[in-house]
């Protein structure tokens, strides 16, 4: 099994998230290839909402990075070293979901 990243950004002044989605400003989505994990993030934008997704402001551009990126382990333990300043949530194969870092409520 691989992982892959992709990003969210400050859009508008503010982050969305889902904790029990795994929405957040990083989010790692384990799969054996880059389609799955594609298909695993579409999933989560059908329940989040399209509309509320994509929210973004015309001057910060768009809210995701719509392309994922492999992380290879040394990148894994930079993201989780990182967590507390940029929290992230990992998708794990069997749908179960892992929040790092500081979230504010």
């Amino acid at each position: 099994m691989k992982f892959y990243v992709t990003n969210q950004s400050n859009s508008g002044g503010y982050y969305i998230k889902d904790l029990k989605l795994g929405v957040n400003q990083s989010v790692i989505i384990q799969a054996k290839n880059e389609d799955e994990a594609f298909n695993v993030y579409e999933n989560i934008i059908k329940q989040y909402g399209e509309d509320a997704f994509y929210s973004y402001c015309e001057c910060c551009g768009p809210r995701w990075d719509d392309e994922f990126e492999e992380v290879s382990p040394n990148e894994f333990t930079s993201i989780l070293s990182n967590s507390y300043n940029k929290p992230l949530s990992i998708i794990f194969k069997d749908g179960k979901v892992l929040n790092i870092g500081k979230h504010k409520e």
